[in-house]
Protein backbone atom coordinates (compact mmCIF):
# COMPACT_ATOMS: atom_id res chain seq x y z
CA UNK A 1 0.00 0.00 0.00
CA UNK A 2 1.33 3.50 -0.76
CA UNK A 3 2.72 5.49 2.15
CA UNK A 4 -0.02 8.12 1.75
CA UNK A 5 -3.33 8.26 -0.07
CA UNK A 6 -4.80 11.73 -0.65
CA UNK A 7 -8.31 12.58 -1.79
CA UNK A 8 -11.72 11.05 -1.42
CA UNK A 9 -11.58 8.14 1.01
CA UNK A 10 -15.29 7.38 0.93
CA UNK A 11 -18.65 8.51 -0.45
CA UNK A 12 -22.12 7.14 0.29
CA UNK A 13 -25.78 8.06 0.02
CA UNK A 14 -27.31 5.66 2.55
CA UNK A 15 -30.82 4.27 2.49
CA UNK A 16 -33.22 5.91 4.93
CA UNK A 17 -32.44 5.23 8.61
CA UNK A 18 -29.75 2.69 7.70
CA UNK A 19 -26.38 2.83 9.50
CA UNK A 20 -23.80 2.67 6.70
CA UNK A 21 -20.01 2.37 6.65
CA UNK A 22 -18.54 5.43 4.97
CA UNK A 23 -14.88 4.52 5.43
CA UNK A 24 -13.01 1.76 7.26
CA UNK A 25 -9.34 2.31 8.08
CA UNK A 26 -7.14 -0.69 7.26
CA UNK A 27 -4.90 -2.20 9.94
CA UNK A 28 -1.60 -0.35 10.40
CA UNK A 29 -3.05 2.81 8.82
CA UNK A 30 -4.66 6.02 10.10
CA UNK A 31 -6.62 8.80 8.45
CA UNK A 32 -7.51 12.42 9.00
CA UNK A 33 -10.02 14.21 6.86
CA UNK A 34 -13.03 16.39 6.32
CA UNK A 35 -16.53 14.96 6.58
CA UNK A 36 -19.04 16.72 4.33
CA UNK A 37 -22.76 16.04 4.61
CA UNK A 38 -24.88 17.41 1.74
CA UNK A 39 -28.66 17.53 2.20
CA UNK A 40 -30.25 17.45 -1.25
CA UNK A 41 -33.79 17.88 0.11
CA UNK A 42 -36.10 20.89 0.34
CA UNK A 43 -36.55 20.16 4.05
CA UNK A 44 -34.26 19.70 7.04
CA UNK A 45 -32.84 16.23 7.81
CA UNK A 46 -31.35 14.58 10.91
CA UNK A 47 -28.01 12.79 10.59
CA UNK A 48 -25.80 10.63 12.78
CA UNK A 49 -22.05 10.08 12.61
CA UNK A 50 -20.02 7.62 14.69
CA UNK A 51 -16.45 6.37 14.79
CA UNK A 52 -16.72 2.68 15.66
CA UNK A 53 -13.96 0.30 16.73
CA UNK A 54 -14.44 -2.47 14.17
CA UNK A 55 -17.67 -3.17 12.32
CA UNK A 56 -20.59 -0.74 12.49
CA UNK A 57 -22.77 -3.43 14.04
CA UNK A 58 -20.84 -2.76 17.25
CA UNK A 59 -21.79 0.95 17.49
CA UNK A 60 -22.30 2.17 21.06
CA UNK A 61 -23.50 5.46 22.54
CA UNK A 62 -19.88 6.50 23.23
CA UNK A 63 -19.00 6.23 19.51
CA UNK A 64 -21.29 9.02 18.26
CA UNK A 65 -19.83 12.35 17.13
CA UNK A 66 -23.17 13.65 15.82
CA UNK A 67 -26.58 12.34 16.89
CA UNK A 68 -29.73 13.50 15.11
CA UNK A 69 -27.94 16.71 14.18
CA UNK A 70 -30.05 18.85 11.87
CA UNK A 71 -28.79 19.76 8.40
CA UNK A 72 -30.73 22.61 6.80
CA UNK A 73 -32.78 22.18 3.64
CA UNK A 74 -30.39 22.09 0.66
CA UNK A 75 -27.61 22.68 3.20
CA UNK A 76 -24.17 21.36 4.00
CA UNK A 77 -22.58 20.35 7.31
CA UNK A 78 -18.80 20.08 7.28
CA UNK A 79 -16.46 18.79 9.98
CA UNK A 80 -12.72 19.13 9.39
CA UNK A 81 -9.81 17.45 11.13
CA UNK A 82 -11.73 14.22 11.78
CA UNK A 83 -9.24 11.53 12.91
CA UNK A 84 -9.92 7.83 12.36
CA UNK A 85 -7.53 5.23 13.78
CA UNK A 86 -6.50 1.84 12.40
CA UNK A 87 -9.32 -0.69 12.60
CA UNK A 88 -12.02 1.95 13.10
CA UNK A 89 -14.98 2.63 10.81
CA UNK A 90 -16.69 5.94 10.10
CA UNK A 91 -20.43 5.21 10.24
CA UNK A 92 -23.16 7.53 8.93
CA UNK A 93 -26.97 7.58 8.91
CA UNK A 94 -29.74 9.91 7.76
CA UNK A 95 -33.46 9.94 8.54
CA UNK A 96 -34.20 10.89 4.93
CA UNK A 97 -33.03 9.82 1.46
CA UNK A 98 -30.97 12.07 -0.82
CA UNK A 99 -28.24 12.89 1.66
CA UNK A 100 -24.62 12.46 0.54
CA UNK A 101 -21.74 11.81 2.95
CA UNK A 102 -18.14 12.31 1.77
CA UNK A 103 -14.86 11.82 3.62
CA UNK A 104 -11.88 13.53 1.97
CA UNK A 105 -8.44 13.42 3.52
CA UNK A 106 -5.19 11.56 3.95
CA UNK A 107 -4.68 7.90 4.81
CA UNK A 108 -1.15 7.00 5.87
CA UNK A 109 0.91 4.48 7.81
CA UNK A 110 0.10 4.52 11.51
Amino acid sequence: MPAKIHGNLGSVAPAVATPTALYAVPASRKATGTLTICNQNASEVAVRVAVVNGAISGVAAKDYREYDTKVAANGVLEKSGVPVAAGYTLMVRSDTANVAFNFDGIEEDA
